[in-house]
């Protein structure tokens, strides 16, 4: 053997030791390495239970009420609930009801919010009551719809304020007498808009997405006082993630009632009646304007007519 064909030899020899220490060598390190990200996933996996055993430990197991809570509408009328056991009333803020000062002689009453303790606050559950009077001079029956349209508009101005509302469904109207009721549904997802000025800013809590669905219920109220003579309206809304087997929204809800002397749906007026016809067939502003037109030019032809009328000689 040439010392050229041993020289081969011995490097080949080296090559074949040095894969045979290498090869399993870099085989541990990607076991190593897969192993890691098995634990990283585990972890995450872990991290992931624990935060849902911590959301867990909150949710409630039973519809549980607190105490009664009554709130003054009027002098010998209040309006009682019970809010969910364990939340807590934050401190009021002013009423903002859009188109509230274009109505003569109304007045926002209060606004009060009750929240769920939570470690994330785009995920508590939340509550609030606004309620509001006007004069019950220019009332009149049917009236009732409309209002309870314009409540629904502030009860989304309400909720967007905590949740992004995906649909907000009104129900039927609901007469008891004196009272009319109407309830409302809405789903949408954690996370609403905060006013910053003039601006709405959008707060989400996008850790756990597979807790984001909401839902919301609620309910409007009206009723008419005995002294002074006016109409009361009264709307509460309560939000809570929607993956909850026990909902403590709508039983809180349900507990809303009125307390004390009501006076009975008033007659409807004039003013009224000519409100409502003209919502319900805005045709018929047309014809009264042409009408009092007419009215006014016949006036005036009877007066030019009088003026100018010779006097007549004695």
């Amino acid at each position: 053997m040439s010392a050229r064909t041993a020289l081969v030899h011995g490097t080949m020899a080296s090559l074949l030791v040095a894969s045979a220490t290498v090869l399993p060598a870099l085989a541990f390190a990607q076991q190593d390495a897969s192993a890691d990200a098995f634990d990283a996933e585990v972890a995450m996996d872990t991290a992931s239970d624990a935060l849902e055993s911590a959301d867990a430990e909150q949710e409630p197991t039973a519809a549980t009420l607190g105490p009664e809570t009554s709130l003054v509408i009027s002098e010998g009328v209040n309006l009682r609930f019970s809010p969910p056991e364990g939340w807590m009333s934050v401190e009021s803020k002013p009423v903002d009801i859009p188109d509230l000062d274009k109505i003569p002689g109304a007045q926002a009453l209060f606004k009060h919010t009750w929240t769920a303790p939570h470690r994330r606050k785009a995920m508590a559950p939340r509550m609030s009551v606004v309620c509001a009077t006007a004069p019950s001079d220019s009332w009149t029956r049917g009236l009732e719809s409309r209002v309870f349209e314009h409540l629904t508009s502030v009860a989304h101005n309400e909720l967007s304020e905590w949740m992004s509302v995906d649909s907000l469904q009104s129900g039927p109207i609901d007469s008891t007498s004196p009272l009319f009721f109407q309830s409302f549904e809405a789903k949408g997802r954690a996370g609403g808009q905060r006013k910053t000025g003039a601006l709405r800013v959008l707060e989400e809590d996008a850790i756990d997405n597979k807790r984001a669905p909401f839902v919301g219920v609620g309910r409007h109220t009206l009723g008419f006082l005995a002294n002074p003579d006016r109409v009361f309206v009264c709307s509460m809304a309560c939000i809570e993630p929607a993956w909850r087997e026990t909902a403590i929204c709508p039983t809180s809800v349900a507990s809303l009632h009125i307390d004390g002397a009501l006076a009975p749906e008033p007659s409807s007026s004039t003013l009224g009646r000519l409100a409502i016809g003209i919502q319900r067939r805005p045709s018929a502003l047309v014809g009264m304007a042409a009408g009092l037109l007419l009215a006014f030019v016949g006036t005036l032809a009877v007066l030019r007519g009088s003026l100018l009328r010779p006097a007549s000689k004695s």
